[in-house]
């Protein structure tokens, strides 16, 4: 697949975003970027973090989680960003293609542990269990470790016991408490699963720069702090 051509409405967007991000830095005294963003708003790199990191894989992203990029969606939201007083749109198009980013970059990582027989949460489930092993873990913790409910888990459980991946116990001090470890084919799955992830998760970034990833790195903690999220 081609990566897409620098516009130069993207580089334009990719570069104003990054000064906006930076002139709330502290100690910021003028319109200059630092070196790291400089190298990202010229040339042929300007196409920017986003474009890269969704030219980098082949995998396209999942229909319900992503909106075409000329779809009449996304025209509208940013015609009426354009035209409606107090609206921004090039913050709004930086928050636009970076959910497209995501979504793409998300099925990616999907993708590659389909051959493993892993959704997203059983993959997490078992890194969870990876990470303790041998000591063992419960279904509260391994939903609190997951972000998901209860009900998800016993779900994910279920799956994973049912292909021998996991057994749950009942603990010899206390039957109330069940405990759930990996068992071989557990850890042999996992340690699969690990590597196709990481590598893909590589393969995806492999055109963003370590200059870039300084910048997307700042990218994404302003736009987390502005989402109102604190951790």
């Amino acid at each position: 697949m081609e990566r897409p051509p620098a516009g130069d409405t993207d580089r334009l967007i990719a570069t104003q975003s990054l000064r906006a991000v930076w002139s709330h830095r502290p100690g910021y005294a003028g319109p200059a970027l630092p070196r790291a963003f400089q190298s990202i708003s010229r040339g042929p790199a300007a196409t920017g973090i986003l474009l890269r990191m969704k030219s980098s894989f082949y995998a396209p992203p999942a229909p319900s989680a992503s909106v075409p990029p000329d779809s009449l969606v996304v025209r509208t939201l940013l015609a009426t960003a354009r035209q409606r007083p107090g609206l921004d749109e090039a913050r709004c198009r930086l928050v636009l293609e970076w959910l497209r980013a995501s979504a793409a970059v998300r099925a990616a990582l999907r993708e590659s542990l389909a051959p493993c027989g892993l959704t997203e949460l059983k993959f997490a489930v078992l890194v969870v269990l990876f990470t303790l092993d041998p000591e063992p873990s419960t279904p509260a913790d391994l939903a609190s470790h997951a972000g998901v409910s209860r009900t998800s888990i016993t779900d994910a459980l279920d799956g994973l016991q049912a292909h021998r991946l996991v057994a749950r116990e009942h603990d010899t001090a206390d039957r109330r408490i069940i405990n759930v470890r990996l068992t071989r084919a557990g850890r042999e799955a996992v340690n699969s699963a690990l590597q196709r992830f990481l590598q893909t998760a590589g393969h995806v970034a492999r055109f963003v720069g370590k200059a870039e990833r300084a910048a997307a790195a700042i990218v994404c903690a302003r736009l987390k702090i502005g989402a109102g999220v604190t951790e």
